[in-house]
């Protein structure tokens, strides 16, 4: 019932999308922190400096003195002369997790009250800034967009796409249908006044991820999340380890920022649903192993339907990929109940204690 309620749901998220608010934009300050130099980032900041945004900047971000990705995003930006363009690479040393240290420089630096954090792997369709910044009135704090994972190209990304198409953006995309919000990383907008009235970078110095940690900081002040629309997350070709760590550090980001949905998704996931309807097997007089190997299939089957009606990339590899994460999950899941040391970018970092929901700023 969860499986095909969630799909029904993910499939109308877009009838059931807030129309954008018709006002004019403010400016932008759009920022991108990078770690390495990759050619699947290439389209990522492509996209960024050709929004038909009016008036926006761009920052990019990273904590090496030295960054080949600097270097990289600086040939870039040099075929985009009249986007203003300004690159960071130095480490603040203002938090552990290195991806919000990454992010503590352009927050200062930035010459305006609306934010963009984009990661560099994810390509924006050319009005979707425009679009995300109209989503952003009334109680709306933060707003976000759904990664979709394109490109894959050996096997590991392709387990990885079908982690992205379909386990999570069917979650996202059916919260978003029935008016719920989470804090989702690869594209966010928001105010800088907000966050800095909720208490800015130190409040969110020690949280493992910097989505749901915004999300709920926000929160904390009577400001919503808003999912609206999707972006493109190039994947590439991906080594089984560095999937295996993404997936890892995701799963640990729910567990300390949202620890209600990591224990709750164990329990609604392929592997436990299937091991239930083998227990209750021998009532209906059906084979075990026949219905443990239906229902993981009827939940990879559910993903790549989902990514066909969506039009999202599919390969042959796409109904093997789905099933081998079904099967993946719950070793994922318990990985990441139990570690205490993620990574992001290649650097690790300690979970030294859980994130507590974040007071309002006085």
């Amino acid at each position: 019932m969860l499986l095909a309620g969630s799909t029904i749901a993910a499939l109308s998220a877009p009838l059931r999308r807030r129309a954008s608010a018709s006002r004019s934009l403010p400016p932008l300050s759009v920022i991108v922190p990078v770690t390495g130099a990759a050619t699947e980032v290439v389209p990522g900041l492509v996209s960024v400096f050709s929004q038909s945004y009016p008036d926006f900047e761009v920052l990019v971000s990273a904590t090496e003195t030295s960054s080949p990705a600097i270097a990289q995003a600086r040939a870039i930006a040099a075929e985009f002369p009249g986007v203003p363009t300004c690159f960071i690479a130095r480490d603040p040393r203002a938090a552990e997790n290195p991806k919000i240290n990454n992010l503590a420089l352009p927050l200062a630096q930035a010459s305006h009250d609306l934010i963009a954090i984009k990661d560099s792997n994810i390509r924006l369709p050319h009005d979707r800034l425009a679009a995300m910044a109209k989503d952003l009135t009334g109680d709306i704090g933060l707003v976000v967009s759904v990664p979709v994972g394109t490109e894959p190209h050996n096997f590991s990304s392709a387990v990885e796409c079908a982690a992205m198409n379909g386990y999570v953006a069917r979650f996202l995309l059916a919260a978003s249908a029935v008016g719920l919000g989470f804090g989702i990383g690869a594209t966010m907008i928001f105010s800088r006044r907000d966050f800095e009235r909720a208490g800015g970078i130190a409040k969110i110095a020690q949280a493992t991820g910097e989505d749901h940690a915004i999300s709920k900081m926000l929160a904390a002040i009577g400001r919503r999340t808003l999912i609206s629309g999707e972006v493109q997350q190039t994947i590439g070709r991906r080594r089984f380890r560095d999937v295996w760590n993404r997936q890892v550090r995701w799963a640990v980001c729910r567990r300390i920022e949202a620890p209600a949905i990591f224990y709750a998704e164990l329990f609604v996931s392929a592997f436990v649903t299937a091991l239930a309807g083998t227990a209750g097997a021998s009532i209906i007089g059906v084979p075990g192993v026949e219905i443990f190997a239906g229902t993981i299939i009827a939940f990879a089957a559910a993903d790549v339907l989902l990514a066909k009606l969506k039009g999202w990339p599919l390969s042959w590899r796409s109904p093997l990929a789905a099933f081998c994460f079904c099967c993946l999950f719950p070793l994922i899941w318990l990985r990441a109940r139990f570690v205490r040391q993620i990574v992001w970018g290649g650097v690790a970092f300690t979970i030294k204690r859980s994130s507590a929901p974040p007071e309002p700023a006085s």
